[in-house]
Parts: C-alpha cells; structure tokens; sequence
C-alpha cells in the first residue's frame, strides 16, 4: 500500500511503480486500478476520475514494462 498526501495518489504511485521497473530490470510491473461499477452514468464519471488520471499518467509517464489491468468493483446491487 503507497501511502500519499492531501489525497493525491498519482505522484506516490508512479514513484512507486518506476523505482519497482528500475529494481526488477526485465520484468512486466502490473498496475491493478479498481473502478467502480455505478448504475448512472453521472456516478460513474463523478467516482472514476482518480482512476482515468492515474491510468493516464503511468501510461504517459511510466515504463514500457508497465501493464495497467482497470478491475470492475461493485459496491452495491442494481
């Protein structure tokens, strides 16, 4: 778990991600980002934004050895 400041977790993460890339030289560094699943569409753009800035900042930033997987997460029933 990375922990990060002011709820501000793009930064810590890719840290995080490229010192693990730099350490394992040769290896595939697999990123899991949750989203969550809602039934409106307002809900979902509201509750997903961390998740779609930090997928675009380990794509533009990261490593080429960096594989993000996006996981559904269901918080409640439809």
């Amino acid at each position: 778990m990375v922990q990060s400041a002011y709820r501000q977790p793009y930064e810590p993460v890719l840290k995080f991600v490229l010192k693990t890339a730099k350490e394992h030289k040769g290896r595939l560094i697999a990123v899991i980002v949750p989203e969550l699943v809602e039934p409106h569409w307002y809900e979902y753009i509201l509750h997903n934004l961390h998740s779609a800035i930090l997928r675009a900042v380990l794509l533009l930033e990261g490593d080429r050895r960096t594989v993000l997987v996006t996981a559904p997460w269901h918080l409640r029933d439809k």
